[in-house]
């Protein structure tokens, strides 16, 4: 698993979601959120030279990686269980959801790794597996991924 989870344990933070992408507008293949005690903690954490070292070490690994600042801006995401979650990632307006169900919209405050895109938003939405998504072309501005979670400790 692509996770520094030695330097997340020593700062306090928390692996509260992983899962694998089961289809998405990109070639996503897992996404995993980490829970921060502030945004001090984050921003620290970034500038650790175990960090720092972890990420040259295992970023060989994966063909692309993207560490986004995120702030949930309702309630935390419902626990998937036995059904899927959608996320939605979008720069400038919030796009309108692809599927209805329990959603949680994040703001996002900044790309701390990735490809160069700023993006402003995403969206957690549980959703029940089977559940027809027509997954819209691959946007600069926009990605959709139906994920399978792994592992969920929202709260």
């Amino acid at each position: 698993m692509y996770a520094p989870v030695a330097v997340l344990a020593a700062t306090g933070a928390v692996l509260c979601f992983v899962a694998d992408a089961v289809a998405s507008t990109g070639d996503w293949d897992r996404v995993s959120v980490v829970r921060h005690q502030s945004r001090r903690a984050f921003i620290e954490m970034a500038d650790r030279s175990d960090f720092r070292q972890w990420h040259e070490q295992n970023s060989q690994s994966v063909a692309e990686a993207m560490v986004l600042g995120m702030l949930p801006g309702s309630q935390l995401p419902d626990e998937a269980a036995t059904l899927r979650m959608l996320l939605e990632i979008w720069r400038g307006d919030p796009w309108a959801p692809l599927a209805s169900g329990s959603a949680c919209v994040f703001g996002v405050e900044g790309t701390i790794v990735g490809d160069g895109r700023r993006w402003t938003g995403a969206r957690f939405t549980t959703i029940e597996a089977g559940t027809p998504l027509p997954l819209p072309d691959s946007k600069p501005s926009y990605q959709a991924l139906l994920l399978e979670p792994l592992l969920e400790r929202w709260r």
